[in-house]
């Protein structure tokens, strides 16, 4: 399935794959450019902290 993705990059499609199949909600990295066309939501660590300190 990791193969189907479109992804360019190999280790985040496995990434993708693995968490659509565990029901994540989000994506968390470093690369964001490499989840182009994610149907999750793609954010940087900093971008996370924002988000998780702005909904407390």
């Amino acid at each position: 399935m990791a193969l189907n993705t479109g992804f360019k990059d190999y280790k985040a499609s496995v990434l993708y794959t693995a968490g659509v199949n565990a029901g994540a909600s989000a994506i968390i990295t470093r690369n964001v450019k490499d989840f182009t066309g994610s149907e999750l939501p793609v954010y940087t660590p900093e971008e996370c902290l924002v988000n998780v300190a702005g909904k407390e």
